[in-house]
Order: structure tokens, then C-alpha cells, then sequence
């Protein structure tokens, strides 16, 4: 996320967070899935 966050000229602008789609207890580690939100702003 950072390498294209450079490549587009955008920087940090706040807290990230995940949202997991998948239930660990229950589903195969390499089948998860997560959604990672990143706030960005034009450097």
C-alpha cells in the first residue's frame, strides 16, 4: 500500500483500519478475506 501510495503522490491523512469479511475461526487462513482502508491526501 505505501510503494502505490508513493507512485500516485498521495501520503497518509489519518488512522488505517481492517474489516475482516471472513470468520477466523472458521475459514481456511489462505482463503481470508480483509478489506484495508488507508485515509490518503496529495502530498
Amino acid at each position: 500500500m505505501d510503494v502505490l501510495m508513493r507512485s500516485e503522490g498521495l501520503v497518509r491523512n489519518g488512522l488505517y483500519h481492517e474489516t475482516y469479511l471472513s470468520d477466523t475461526g472458521e475459514t481456511d487462513p489462505e482463503k481470508m478475506l480483509t478489506v484495508l482502508r488507508q485515509p490518503v491526501r496529495a502530498a
